[in-house]
């Protein structure tokens, strides 16, 4: 019965070194973006390429 627990041990060991291991990777690879370089998208309000245009009036 201690064979098996500490077959168990040894599985529960690698599983959590290898995603230690793929989580640093992971971080290493994703490039983090400063605070000037987050682009924040704002749709334009619909009536504005009328009003730009000048075909309005």
């Amino acid at each position: 019965m201690i064979r098996r627990w500490v077959a168990w041990l040894v599985v529960l060991v690698a599983l959590s070194a290898m995603a230690t291991l793929r989580l640093a990777d992971r971080k290493e690879r994703m490039p983090r973006p400063g605070p000037s370089a987050v682009r924040h998208h704002t749709p334009s309000p619909s009536g504005s390429s009328s009003d730009v245009t000048g075909g309005g009036s």
